[in-house]
């Protein structure tokens, strides 16, 4: 008895899934990219 393969279910991603991606995206691409002027404001603006 053999058994054909049979292929897999497939992921459906709906409109509210792409902008949840989006939105993630954008914060961590914000996130990174702010970092690394922080020090460079904190010590022009004297911040400790």
């Amino acid at each position: 008895m053999t058994t054909t393969p049979t292929e897999p279910a497939r992921v459906h991603r709906d409109q509210l899934t792409f902008t949840l991606y989006g939105t993630f995206v954008m914060w961590g691409w914000f996130l990174y990219s702010f970092n690394p002027s922080v020090p460079l404001l904190t010590a022009d603006l004297g911040i400790t």
